[in-house]
């Protein structure tokens, strides 16, 4: 059984079955050029972060379906997190994990073990 599950894992390995390194689709028609994609395997968004404001903590990002280019989100977020002081604002885009329709979650985790957000 041992050798089963070595040899399982081994294949997986070698076929590099994970799905967290998925490239970014082809932009459709509606997209703009420096809007930038986050996702997986099952799909994600195309961001466009407008402006940022640091003394607020707020940002201005639009979110475009990745299948049909379509405007999901144009609006003000502001950042929800107990640790903001620790979130590089200036490195936003390598911070944006998904988008579920009305909060951005990030990937930083705040002093409570929570992710931080956009809302």
């Amino acid at each position: 059984m041992k050798s089963t599950i070595s040899l399982l894992l081994v294949i997986c390995l070698s076929s590099r079955c994970s799905t967290t390194n998925q490239s970014e689709p082809e932009k459709v028609k509606g997209i703009p050029d420096h809007a930038f994609w986050v996702g997986g395997a099952d799909g994600g968004q195309w961001y466009l972060i407008r402006d940022i404001e640091k003394v607020s903590s707020t940002a201005a990002i639009a979110i475009y379906n990745d299948n049909t280019g379509d405007l999901e989100a144009d609006k003000r977020f502001t950042l929800i997190c107990n640790s903001a002081s620790l979130l590089d604002l200036d490195n936003l885009k390598n911070e944006i994990e998904a988008f579920d329709g009305e909060t951005i979650f990030l990937k930083r985790v705040d002093s409570d073990g929570r992710n931080c957000i956009l809302k």
